[in-house]
């Protein structure tokens, strides 16, 4: 049975590119299913779960957010905090 989830994931606005446009800054975890998240953890693969959502943010246009306050992100170059959220309910639900 596939679960689906429409809670909406705690996004944080990040400092802006060098072009001036807008970041927005959310924790992998809010990528991955409610199955995948509780999947018990690999110790053999403990980054397991952070490349899965890499590789579901990357088909939105997510990339590695590599600043030290925001620890596990993914950050999305967007105008809006919608389009951001529209984005992840679309790949959770995918």
């Amino acid at each position: 049975m596939k679960h689906t989830t429409t809670t909406a994931p705690t996004i944080q606005r990040v400092k802006t590119d060098a072009n001036g446009n807008g970041r927005f800054a959310v924790h992998f975890l809010a990528f991955l299913t409610s199955e995948e998240s509780a999947a018990p953890w690999n110790p053999r693969d403990p980054h397991a779960k952070f490349n899965l959502a890499m590789n579901k943010a990357r088909k939105h246009g997510g990339k590695r957010y590599r600043g030290a306050d925001f620890a596990g992100g993914v950050v999305f170059q967007a105008h809006s905090e919608a389009d951001v959220v529209a984005s992840i309910l679309a790949l959770r639900n995918a």
